[in-house]
């Protein structure tokens, strides 16, 4: 379903029944991957790896599909880029106004790091990472936004994590 992919679909999947019955929205996502197991679980450094992990998704994403995303760059300042909220807020908007992007996107251990910040540091660094103005909140809140109504960006979400306590 991920658009760098459209040139190859009859090669990947013709020999089978996805290949042969495509439904119409084959090849129209652009896939945004995050994956948390990288998040360090240091008091001292988890916020900044938190948010060098999403940077770096997100430049991947941009690379991956330059072609598709060409002008986002535009609306993108250093500020942005530093805010994982804002920077998935930016790429919202734009998917959104353009109109024609949806957004695929995948989450794996989502709660990783917390459930170690939980465990080892207790409850006071656990609640002002995941709860009010938290940048994990702000983040989850960002993403709730940009699956919601029509024509938002993010038309598919898959999440996989081991406990429901960080949501």
């Amino acid at each position: 379903y991920d658009v760098r992919y459209a040139d190859q679909f009859d090669e990947l999947f013709g020999h089978l029944y996805i290949g042969q019955h495509p439904t119409p929205i084959h090849n129209q996502f652009l896939i945004m991957r995050f994956n948390f197991s990288e998040v360090s679980s240091n008091v001292n450094e988890v916020e900044e790896s938190f948010r060098f992990i999403v940077a770096g998704s997100f430049l991947i994403l941009f690379i991956d599909t330059a072609s598709v995303v060409k002008d986002i760059w535009n609306v993108l300042d250093e500020k942005t880029q530093a805010d994982p909220g804002a920077f998935l807020s930016s790429i919202n908007t734009y998917a959104t106004r353009k109109g024609d992007l949806k957004i695929y996107l995948l989450i794996d251990e989502y709660d990783n790091f917390t459930n170690t910040i939980l465990s080892t540091y207790g409850t006071d660094l656990y609640r002002k990472a995941t709860h009010g103005e938290g940048y994990i909140c702000r983040f989850f809140n960002v993403i709730k936004a940009a699956t919601t109504g029509m024509g938002s960006a993010v038309n598919r979400l898959f999440i996989t994590g081991v406990s429901p306590v960080t949501m």
